[in-house]
């Protein structure tokens, strides 16, 4: 029995950490979409694609390593200070960040130039940014509540829950009562 909780424990952390990363997303995905910026792609997990569903211009799904998830906007990265893609320079950040700029360009349509993230204004583009971790604070919110209005807390009290029949002496080690022992002392009315 110890072994059957300790493995349906291990599967209801794994459970609840998916549900929390995939919440978290939820939060980026849901006001990039309300602020018209397209997302190609709703992931949970990294690496090879083990599920997945297109609705509408999104592809949702599973990855195999289950440790984090993304959604990918376009346009999260600037063109460079010209309006084009810069030379590749010889630090490995910057070719880093021309890489992902000349990949997330790769992927614009037509009609595209109005949905980017970087031409949203700048309180847009934190509403989106911070929307993941706010989702996170609700469902700590809402975990909370659940075990403290629903389970409560063990906490010390004065109320006497339960009276012995019988005074046993400390040093006998029993837990019933004889005939010879005294009970208790009646308490006095008043």
């Amino acid at each position: 029995m110890t072994t059957l909780m300790f493995i349906l424990g291990i599967v209801v952390f794994a459970a609840g950490l998916l549900f929390s990363i995939a919440w978290h997303e939820l939060g980026h995905l849901s006001t990039a979409k309300m602020f018209g910026i397209r997302v190609p792609q709703y992931m949970v997990g990294f690496g090879p694609t083990l599920w997945s569903r297109n609705r509408g211009e999104t592809e949702y799904g599973v990855k195999a390593i289950l440790f984090g998830g993304y959604i990918r906007m376009i346009g999260m990265f600037p063109p460079g200070p010209d309006g084009r893609l810069e030379a590749r320079s010889t630090s490995p950040w910057r070719g880093m960040i021309e890489d992902a700029r000349s990949a997330a360009f790769e992927e614009l349509r037509p009609g595209d130039e109005k949905r980017l993230f970087y031409t949203r204004k700048p309180w847009k583009r934190v509403v989106v940014m911070f929307a993941g971790p706010f989702m996170n604070l609700i469902l700590a919110a809402v975990l909370f509540l659940t075990v403290l209005m629903g389970f409560g807390i063990q906490q010390q009290t004065t109320t006497v829950s339960s009276v012995s029949q019988c005074v046993i002496s400390q040093t006998e080690n029993r837990d019933d009562c004889k005939k010879s022992d005294p009970s208790p002392r009646p308490r006095p009315p008043g």
